[in-house]
């Protein structure tokens, strides 16, 4: 580029070197003429009406919900920023299955304002903005929030749904939906002939935000997630309903109020089936402490055995009546998970295996101590080696 440029300079100089003055003026005065006119016509277009531009400002002067939504994004933000730890995300709101179907379904629109990081941040900003301050001022506050908080409703159910154990959080499902809506404004607007709703130019204008937007949550797998992929159908289909009368008006509330109520219901029948889902990372964390317990229990008993303050029988008891008890409360909770998601489903078969390398183990030490055998001890040594594997591949 540089080089073009150089060059372009270069045979330029030496042009206007070898010409004659009376040559020299002619091109001076062409250029402007030239400009002259560029200019006339650069202020006759800046004069001239632009339909879609005079017809937002009439409809909707100032844009409400855009400006809120990003102050919530911005609030949101500084509060995750500010709390700095690893449950700060599902503290301020974000969506994860256990919680969210087990009473907690406001975690479906609350996880939109939530956001992992400041660049996630911005590139979802920057595409709410662009397309916010059209959309809001073209179909109205309500029209506009409506659609919204559908995209955000559907595509927090599918998100969930695709992966229950997965921390949910942004409003990537609920953006794809306002772009599914500007789609969907703009083939009605195509369709109609109209020159006062989504036109190519207005499209023009938000490609560039558009494009950091898909780019960045495609970037992983080249495709947008199932919450994301949710959220752009109902955005569309939003506007299939909403924007048919964009030319002439602000759809009315009536059927704003009646395409909410589709999505609710839809949104409700689509949660149903996921409602009580169980989280068996507690029941682990209770398990991982049992160990502990247990384990600091009978260190601390053999401890006095050798000073002589405890009995054989004493060390006998505290495993067959204290720590085996106990083994069979976590053993009996296992069998009544029935709502655990498909990627927790592995993680009780291994409890399920630790607690019975560790069952083994204490019966076999009790053996050893009853039979004061060695060999027996360390085989419940290698027991216990076994189960403490176990439980921390688990707990990892």
């Amino acid at each position: 580029m540089t080089f073009a440029l150089l060059c372009a300079v270069t045979l330029g100089g030496l042009a206007w070197w070898v010409m004659t003055p009376r040559e020299r003026t002619r091109l001076r005065q062409t250029a402007e003429a030239t400009l002259q006119q560029a200019a006339a016509a650069a202020s006759v277009l800046r004069r001239r009406p632009e339909p879609l531009a005079e017809m937002l400002r009439g409809r909707t002067p100032v844009p409400v919900v855009t400006p809120m939504l990003v102050a919530g994004y911005l609030a949101v933000y500084l509060g995750v920023l500010l709390s700095s730890d690893d449950a700060a995300l599902v503290r301020w709101g974000a969506s994860v299955g256990p919680l969210t179907t087990n009473g907690e379904w406001w975690r479906l629109l609350s996880s939109s304002f939530v956001h992992e990081g400041v660049l996630h941040l911005v590139v979802n900003l920057v595409a709410l903005i662009s397309v916010g301050l059209v959309l809001e001022r073209l179909a109205g506050s309500v029209g506009f929030a409506a659609v919204y908080l559908a995209a955000a409703l559907m595509g927090g159910v599918a998100g969930l749904a695709s992966s229950p154990v997965t921390v949910v959080a942004g409003g990537s499902a609920a953006i794809f939906g306002l772009y599914g809506f500007a789609l969907a404004s703009w083939a009605w607007g195509t369709a109609q002939q109209s020159t006062s709703t989504i036109r190519v130019s207005t499209v023009a204008r938000l490609t560039p935000a558009a494009a950091a937007f898909v780019v960045y949550h495609t970037a992983g797998g080249g495709v947008p997630g199932p919450g994301d992929q949710m959220g752009i159908a109902t955005g569309f289909a939003c506007g299939l309903a909403l924007a048919r009368c964009l030319r002439l008006a602000k759809p009315p509330v009536r059927r704003i109020a009646l395409t909410a109520a589709v999505t609710a219901c839809l949104a409700i029948a689509s949660a149903v089936p996921l409602r009580g889902l169980t989280d068996i990372r507690p029941e682990i964390e209770r398990l991982v402490a049992l160990d502990g317990k247990h384990a600091g229990a009978y260190k601390r008993a053999v401890a006095e055995f050798t000073r002589g303050t405890v009995t054989r029988l004493e060390l006998v008891e505290l495993i067959e009546g204290t720590i085996l008890r106990e083994l069979e409360a976590p053993k009996e909770r296992l069998r009544t998970f029935d709502r655990v998601p498909p990627e927790h489903r592995p993680l009780i078969a291994a409890a399920e295996h630790y607690l019975k390398l560790r069952e083994e183990g204490w019966r076999v030490r009790l053996s050893g101590l009853r039979a004061s055998s060695t060999q027996i001890l360390r085989a419940a040594d290698e027991l216990e080696q076994a189960a403490l594997t176990a439980l921390h591949s688990i707990d990892h």
